[in-house]
């Protein structure tokens, strides 16, 4: 799978278990919901200070982007 595909799905999965819609995230962020979108299906490749915000207002940290599947499923089922 790409790496882009992998992030995407992953910054869904963290902001779905928030209850945090894209509008949401989009204005806590400063980035549009088009290009959230676009990140969360791997259609974008983000600047990895667009990553480092939207990590920051999910709570999450570097590592939980780059964990093994299972151990990611784990942690959100928590």
């Amino acid at each position: 799978m790409e790496i882009e595909k992998v992030i995407g799905r992953r910054i869904r999965s963290a902001r779905r278990a928030k209850e945090i819609t894209l509008k949401e995230l989009s204005n806590l962020t400063g980035i549009s919901i088009n290009y959230l979108s676009a990140i969360e299906q791997g259609k974008a490749n983000p600047s990895l200070k667009k990553i480092d915000i939207i990590l920051f207002q999910l709570e999450m940290n570097w590592g939980e982007l780059f964990l093994p599947i299972n151990q990611y499923q784990m942690k959100m089922e928590m």
